[in-house]
Order: C-alpha cells, then sequence, then structure tokens
C-alpha cells in the first residue's frame, strides 16, 4: 500500500493481503541488505498496514486498520486512547510532521496531535481521505471533500482550516497521495488520478488520458 524511505535508507513496505487472501500482509523493512518482517507477533494490530512514518525525534509508527502502533524495540505497542477507538477510519490513516502544529495523525475524518508524548484530538476538520501533507515551509496542507462531491485544497491556520484553491473533480472521488514537488507546485495522485496545483498561481492543470492499471482493486 505504501513504500516509505527513512533518512538512514532503510525501506519500509506496507502490506496487506490483497490479491491473495491466504498471504499475510505487514511491514516489511529493509535495511542493509537484510529484510524484516513486522506482524502481529511484534505487537502490530493488525497485518494489514496502511502507512508507515518516522518523525524528526526518530519515533516509528505504523498505521494499521485496527489503529497506529508506536515501535518499541522489536516490539510494536498500540496508542492509548487513539488506537483503541475501532469507529476510527484507519484505512486512510495518515501521518505528517509540521514544525508549527507538531506531529499530526489523520484518519481522513479526524486529526490527532502529539504533544508532549500525548496525543489529543484536533480542532473539528472536513473530510480528507488520503489527502494530508506538509510543504517544505511547514505548511499543512489538506484535500477536502465538498457537500457537492468536488475537491478543494484547504491550508491550516491556526489549529482551523481554510480553502486555498478553486474546486477540482476527481475520478472516484479520493486521491491516494498528495505531495509536494521541489518547485514548490502540489501533485494529487488516485485512481486514474493526476492532477498539479500551481500554489503560486492557484492554477490546476490535469494530465489526461492517463494509462490503464496494471491492478484493479
Amino acid at each position: 500500500r505504501r513504500i516509505v524511505e527513512d533518512p538512514d535508507g532503510t525501506i519500509w513496505f506496507c502490506c496487506d493481503s490483497w490479491p491473495n487472501a491466504k498471504m499475510t500482509g505487514g511491514l516489511t523493512e529493509f535495511a542493509q541488505g537484510a529484510w524484516t518482517v513486522h506482524g502481529t507477533n511484534n505487537g502490530l494490530p493488525s497485518d494489514y498496514v496502511v502507512n508507515y512514518f518516522r518523525d524528526s525525534t526518530g519515533h516509528q509508527y505504523a498505521l494499521t486498520l485496527r489503529g497506529p502502533a508506536e515501535r518499541h524495540g522489536d516490539q510494536w505497542m498500540p496508542f492509548t486512547g487513539v488506537g483503541s477507538r475501532p469507529d476510527l477510519h484507519w484505512s486512510s490513516a495518515v501521518m505528517v510532521e509540521s514544525p508549527t502544529e507538531g506531529v499530526l495523525l489523520s484518519t481522513g475524518h479526524e486529526i490527532f496531535v502529539r504533544q508532549n508524548g500525548i496525543w489529543r484530538r484536533h480542532n473539528p476538520v472536513p473530510f480528507h481521505e488520503n489527502g494530508l501533507a506538509v510543504a517544505r515551509d511547514g505548511t499543512v496542507f489538506l484535500c477536502v471533500r465538498t457537500p457537492r462531491g468536488r475537491s478543494v485544497l484547504h491550508q491550516m491556520v491556526e489549529r482551523r482550516t481554510e480553502p486555498i484553491s478553486s474546486t477540482f473533480d476527481l475520478a472516484h472521488g479520493y486521491i491516494e497521495e498528495i505531495r509536494e514537488a521541489p518547485d514548490g507546485s502540489i501533485w494529487f495522485a488516485g485512481f486514474n488520478t493526476l492532477r498539479r496545483w500551481t500554489r503560486r498561481g492557484s492554477e490546476w492543470a490535469r494530465y489526461d488520458p492517463l494509462p490503464p492499471p496494471a491492478l484493479l482493486d
């Protein structure tokens, strides 16, 4: 589901069991030529791993379908409070870090903030499935679904969000990834979707047609 690189060059593969339900997923680590598989036997809440994140202080997090966990040595410990909420939408969980907002954990419906080692709920935010990212200048962006089914880019300002772009359509109503390019533009990728927001000019660019996907879920 995700491939993430740590600052030290370690590669992390976040997996589920698709397309073979008989296979296990988990979090696979590739470091210095060696492979290590982390699963429920290592404390992960689920073998369905959605995402992985390492913050600026070296804390490592695995986001699973049954909630997040933090690494402690060879084991992973579920978050107290946050991780015990099975009703949250962990399938689109993502984490980012901002110098102004701190470490943020999003479920697409809610955002939690870590301060002084404690997680607390952020102020209410609009629905932003998989749509959370931080630019190099520390700006926090959210790709928000509007009531009419379109999308719009929001910016987080003093614990609240405000729209900063015009609305746009997505092929299937959601994105899989949002990232900043070296030129400062913001890119959105999803199923049959690739869009670029220039940020400085506040204009959208749509790239069509895209080649068919290699795999369909």
